[in-house]
């Protein structure tokens, strides 16, 4: 998957794991608006993993946001299979 969809990322309650393949940084800041957006509005909180790099350079879209949203550090994270 290389496009956005302006889609929600909940399914009726239950817990969603998604995975988003990107090849531009642009695409990845739009997916993430969209993906804190949904959960702003739902209410609920959200986790977003990524590789230390990209939670720098994108700490403009996580202050902005209106979400409860924690941020890990992919590359930590992925050390332990086990807490994914």
């Amino acid at each position: 998957m290389t496009s956005t969809a302006t889609t929600s990322m909940r399914d009726g309650g239950t817990l969603v794991h998604a995975a988003l393949l990107y090849r531009r940084s642009e695409q990845l800041r739009v997916a993430l608006e969209e993906f804190l957006g949904d959960a702003a509005a739902a209410s609920e909180p959200c986790l977003v993993a990524l590789p230390g790099r990209h939670l720098e350079k994108f700490g403009d879209v996580f202050q902005e946001t209106k979400a409860t949203v924690r941020l890990e550090d992919m590359a930590e994270l992925g050390q332990n299979p086990a807490r994914l």
